[in-house]
């Protein structure tokens, strides 16, 4: 019969342990995620980049994430779930662009570009005027001009 000493005995269960942590890591890092990404390029009428535009994603459930484009128009939205989304971009003397039914699978990409058109630029223009006072207490009658004038 064998005997074992305590250092061999815990040189085992050293050994032991970092083949568990190891096997741990291994499946963490391995392990595949249902999540994927949208991303694409927001464009004008010519062909311009859009840059700084919003962009938000909403899903049937009520997820919603968002993004703003850079200065080539690429937006890109990370850790999606999959599922079915509307996509819109909102940018300033833009109408906004939406697209339906985007179906994102399972740990995989989502491209959705857009072309926006220019929108009607509406202007208000508020004026406020005062009126001058009416004396209607007597019948004079006043000039404000120069009497050399007349």
């Amino acid at each position: 019969m064998r005997v074992w000493s305590l250092r061999a005995l815990a040189h085992v269960l050293v050994v032991c342990l970092f083949s568990l942590f190891l096997e741990a890591n291994f499946q963490n890092t391995f392990a595949r995620s249902d999540l994927g990404k949208i991303y694409g390029f927001i464009i004008d009428q010519s062909g311009a980049p859009v840059p700084n535009a919003k962009i938000t994603v909403l899903n049937q459930s009520g997820i919603e994430r968002q993004a703003t484009t850079n200065d080539t128009g690429y937006d890109v939205i990370s850790n999606v779930p999959p599922g079915f989304y509307v996509m819109t971009a909102e940018a300033p003397g833009f109408r906004e662009f939406e697209s339906t039914n985007n179906k994102l699978d399972s740990a995989s990409d989502l491209v959705v570009n857009a072309t926006m058109t220019l929108g009607s630029i509406t202007e208000t223009v508020e004026v406020t005027a005062s009126t001058a006072q009416l004396q209607t207490e007597s019948a004079a009658v006043q000039t404000t001009g120069d009497p050399r004038a007349d």
